[in-house]
């Protein structure tokens, strides 16, 4: 039987020798569709469009990367690190982000429709009007996370650290806040909290 390559062989070639060598060249747009980066330094590479769809990115260094418009959908990112990357505008549908360090990470407009996010370090990411209904966030560190105007409809998010988190204008419903730590110094203006699971004794 053939296996069928997703991923451009040539493109491949390109970040493996970005990575071993490590220029600073652009890697934008690149086909990688499944292919196997895991554990691969790939610190502040700029992969700005490219495809990594259901690529194997556990434990890879991309911190400070610019993943700008980059389709991530249903990739394995399970303990890498994003610190301070650019994920503007990513599609990180389905994505498995279980452990990934996403401190300081911009996710604004990002796609995290479904992900697994569990245990997932997020603190100081801007998530501003992110997509992340049904996410799994159970466990997340959220301190002093940017999620104004983000759609959390569904999402779980049992046991997250929310302290000093802004969720002003957020639609959570139906999610699923009964064990959240910190909800009370979280910024809750305006939120859509409808039919949602909540804490003992919340207010806003």
């Amino acid at each position: 039987m053939t296996v069928r390559v997703e991923y451009n062989p040539h493109h491949l070639h390109r970040v493996r020798h970005w990575a071993a060598k490590g220029r600073r060249t652009p890697l934008r747009g690149l086909n990688l569709r499944g292919a196997d980066l895991q554990g691969m330094d790939l610190a502040g590479a700029d992969l700005s469009g490219a495809h990594l769809e259901r690529a194997n990115l556990r434990a890879a260094n991309l911190r400070g990367a610019i993943l700008v418009g980059t389709v991530l959908r249903d990739a394995d990112l399970r303990g890498a690190d994003l610190e301070g990357a650019d994920l503007t505008r990513a599609f990180l549908e389905g994505a498995y982000l279980g452990g990934a360090r996403l401190n300081g990470a911009q996710l604004v407009c990002a796609w995290l429709t479904g992900c697994d996010a569990s245990e997932a370090q997020l603190c100081h990411a801007s998530l501003l009007k992110g997509h992340l209904q049904e996410a799994k966030l159970e466990g997340a560190r959220l301190t002093s996370a940017d999620l104004t105007g983000a759609q959390l409809s569904g999402a779980q998010l049992s046991g997250a650290d929310l302290n000093q988190a802004l969720l002003i204008d957020a639609t959570l419903w139906w999610a699923d806040l009964h064990a959240v730590h910190g909800w009370e110094t979280a910024r809750w203006d305006g939120a859509d909290l409808r039919h949602c699971r909540l804490p003992e004794g919340f207010h806003t």
